[in-house]
């Protein structure tokens, strides 16, 4: 150029010179502006470029977030599922053993919402686990939720069996079905967490990529002019990778599982803070020791074992339950999940998800002493007694044979109604205690439930051998117990099963031993019974009888028949008692004997209760207006069912109203143990019914063991001495006594008295001595028809035909 000028100075042709300069600084304009725009344009280049990894690395950042934060979520619920599983196991073993109905109804109601629960968080897991788009964890999702459809329903058969016996079966179900669902669920944890450990590690590796990239494109652009975009990228990187790291941390932090990672020979490469609080070991501490060195001695090879085969591939992974040794006078129950996880290097590791489950283990096994144990007397209950005697049965050879004896508590009933719940319970707990002192230990001891106990004779080889323990035992309880200083008599009733080989069924071996121990009840108590086939014909009639006797009202089958209360010195009837019969349409007229027990366990009695009071009192309103007893009264029987009624002084006062019967001639009976089962009740209904006018007995005096204190603080008119006690009176002085003595207490207390039983002549001198002033028995009149009763008060029979 400088030539150039220097030309175009000292030449004629300037302007051709000039022209070529001139061409040629346009031409270097042109280049200069080419250049120019190309490197505008490969700055706008650049700068769109750098824009678009910036906005492609800000996509993928939020993503990289967001799938950080769906895997926490995920492992957060699976960790959950885990929780709630173990609740529900605990949950349904409260339902199934708890000692009060409220625990029960508790654990129940619990058992019903961890299983909704369980169902919400499962489906919500399925929906993320879609989302990863991971077959295999797709494929292990699958298994887990089917595995928890099998806990769903045994959770609703659970709720949904409300039978004792069928309950169990029920609850071991579910426990098997919980186990199987917290392992699967264990081993998705575990591969979440692998997931989202490999998630960090991917979204770490991208973002380097694209910062290495962003840098090559600054350095093109010039280091001073993009350092603020580079500073801001690099910012923006790193802040992405320490929130990764702090929620990884934070999860890691804050799980209620000790996180461990094992490289291929079972040492420790990581452990989680949570090992400190949980384990009692510092986490830094363990890295590079051996795993196997944690725990109990026993549980090392078994534990190897399985570890071993996850690393080699013969295993994908599963639970494993081992014991910690925390101290050296203490293990801690802990549950595993073990999963495969390889690195970025290709190294094989493995990721152990652990939780201390010692509280859990130990309720397990307190609640499974609850559910096989009775806790009264401390002895095995029904659970525990029907797989001892399937054992006992299993084992036995085809020429032994195995007894099942049940025992009943005679007359536990009156003690438990008379003292009290607490000295029943105590009364219990005796009779335990001299069971366990009188039989072997082979001979298991159950407490059935009620006052019932059971045991067994296995590997007997005569029926003496069986009846001899039996025998025994009786024996045993002829001696009374002893509670409070007050003695107790007692005494047993006996039914036996017995079953031979190794083919006996228990179910079968029970009911043949509950139908004698019925038989034995039924003859009176005290006498031990051994089932044969003819048995099943007392069984059969006796559910007949039951089945009949809900229709006997309607049917128009029971009837009323009277035995007349007489004036010992004027020979004149003053009163009748009503007692009830049963016109039974094939069996013919049953005494109550036959049926009012049956009434009793069926609830029936109350029906038959209203029955005769309706009737007595219509019969007695009918001779009342035929002017044959006006100064009559009737005495009705009343159960203790009927006695704890609210309504009885309704019914009463309908009955009265009906009949157009005056009060003062009704009179009710109560027993000495019914008045006494409820006392507050009793007195409130029997204050009630005397307020009316009508008068009320204790029946049966003299056979319970009740105090004459009793007589001053309840609403009574009447005692009605038991024919057992004139029995005594006949032939023993000091019975006679006392009966003078009682009676002396009751004219104190201006009760009247009524003797029952009068069947001889020397009892009714007796009575007169006494001064008693009614008197009922075989000596007038034995229970008659109403034709007959009629004929007594109109004086159409003698009371010399009617002894006769």
């Amino acid at each position: 150029m400088f030539e150039f000028r220097l030309r175009g100075r000292g030449s004629s042709s300037a302007p051709v010179g000039a022209a070529a300069a001139w061409d040629s600084d346009e031409a270097i304009a042109n280049e200069s502006a080419r250049i120019t725009r190309w490197l505008a344009a490969a700055a706008v280049i650049g700068l769109a470029a750098i824009g678009a990894l910036a906005i492609y690395s800000t996509i993928e950042i939020s993503a990289a977030l967001t799938r950080q934060s769906d895997d926490a979520a995920s492992v957060a619920l699976t960790s959950s599922q885990r929780g709630l599983s173990a609740r529900l196991s605990e949950a349904a073993l409260i339902a199934s053993v708890a000692g009060s109905p409220e625990l029960i109804d508790l654990g129940t109601q619990d058992v019903a919402a961890l299983v909704v629960q369980l169902g919400n968080n499962d489906a919500q897991l399925s929906n993320d686990v879609s989302l990863t788009r991971d077959g295999d964890l797709a494929a292990w999702a699958a298994a887990t939720h089917l595995l928890f459809v099998d806990l769903e329903l045994a959770g609703t058969a659970f709720l949904n069996d409300a039978t004792p016996d069928g309950r169990p079966n029920a609850l071991a179900q579910l426990f098997a079905n919980e186990e199987n669902y917290r392992a699967a669920i264990g081993i998705l944890q575990a591969q979440l967490e692998g997931i989202a450990a490999a998630n960090v590690s991917q979204t770490n590796r991208r973002a380097t990529l694209l910062l290495g990239l962003t840098l090559c494109l600054l350095a093109l652009e010039g280091l001073f002019l993009f350092r603020p975009v580079i500073r801001r990228v690099r910012g923006r990187a790193h802040d992405a990778a320490v929130e990764r790291e702090s929620r990884f941390s934070s999860l890691i932090q804050n799980s209620p599982d000790v996180v461990t990672v094992l490289d291929a020979g079972q040492r420790i490469a990581f452990a989680s803070p949570s090992a400190a609080a949980i384990w009692g070991r510092d986490p830094k501490a363990l890295r590079g020791t051996d795993f196997l060195a944690l725990m109990a001695t026993n549980d090392r090879a078994r534990v190897a074992a399985s570890l071993a085969e996850t690393v080699a591939g013969a295993a994908t992974g599963g639970s494993i339950e081992w014991r910690l040794q925390h101290s050296p006078e203490r293990l801690l129950d802990i549950a595993s999940s073990v999963s495969l996880m390889e690195t970025s290097s290709g190294d094989v590791q493995l990721v152990v998800n652990s939780r201390d489950v010692s509280d859990h283990k130990a309720l397990e096994r307190r609640l499974s002493q609850q559910a096989l144990h009775d806790h009264l007397t401390g002895l095995p209950n029904r659970l525990r007694f029907l797989q001892y005697v399937d054992q006992a049965t299993d084992a036995q050879p085809d020429s032994e044979a195995t007894a099942v004896l049940f025992v009943d508590i005679d007359r536990f009933k009156v003690v438990n109604d008379t003292l009290g719940h607490l000295a029943g319970d105590a009364l219990l707990r005796l009779a335990a205690a001299r069971l366990q002192r009188i039989l072997p230990g082979r001979h298991l001891v159950a407490r059935l439930g009620g006052d019932e106990f059971a045991f067994v004779l296995p590997q007997q080889r005569s029926q003496a051998g069986i009846m001899d323990a039996a025998g025994a035992v009786s024996d045993a309880f002829q001696q009374p117990l002893v509670i409070d200083g007050r003695e107790i008599e007692v005494g047993l009733s006996i039914g036996i099963g017995i079953g031979i080989g190794a083919t006996a069924a228990t179910t079968t071996l029970m009911r043949d031993a509950d139908v004698a121990l019925h038989t034995a009840k039924s003859r009176g108590g005290g006498h031990i019974v051994v089932y044969d086939e003819t048995l099943n014909a007392f069984t059969e009639e006796r559910l007949r009888l039951e089945n009949d006797l809900h229709h006997a009202v309607e049917r128009d089958e029971l009837r009323v028949y009277y035995q007349p209360v007489v004036d010992p010195l004027r020979r004149k009837a003053c009163g009748m008692e009503a007692l009830i019969r049963w016109q039974h349409p094939t069996e013919g007229l049953l005494n109550p004997g036959r049926f009012i027990e049956i009434a009793e366990t069926t609830g029936q009695i109350d029906m038959i209760g209203r029955w005769i009071l309706r009737q007595a009192c219509l019969d007695l309103g009918r001779w009342v207006s035929e002017g044959v007893a006006e100064s009559i009264y009737v005495s009705v029987n009343v159960a203790a069912a009927q006695l704890q009624d609210a309504t009885l002084p309704q019914q009463v006062r309908a009955a009265l109203e009906e009949a157009g019967l005056s009060p003062r001639q009704l009179e009710l009976e109560v027993t000495e143990t019914s008045l006494l089962a409820d006392i507050a009740t009793s007195q409130r209904n029997l204050e009630a019914i005397r307020a009316m006018g009508v008068r009320v007995a204790i029946d049966d005096f003299g056979t319970g063991y009740s105090s004459l204190n009793y007589l001053r603080q309840l609403p009574v008119d009447t005692l009605k001495v038991d024919k057992s006690f004139m029995d005594e009176v006949a032939r023993d002085h000091q019975a006679q006594k006392l009966f003078t003595a009682i009676v002396g207490i009751a004219d104190s207390l201006d009760l009247a008295v009524t003797v029952e039983g009068v069947e001889t002549a020397s009892q009714l001198q007796r009575v007169i001595e006494a001064g008693c002033g009614r008197v009922q028995g075989y000596y007038f009149s034995p229970p008659v028809p109403p034709p007959a009763m009629e004929a007594v008060l109109r004086g159409v029979t003698t009371w010399a035909d009617a002894a006769a």
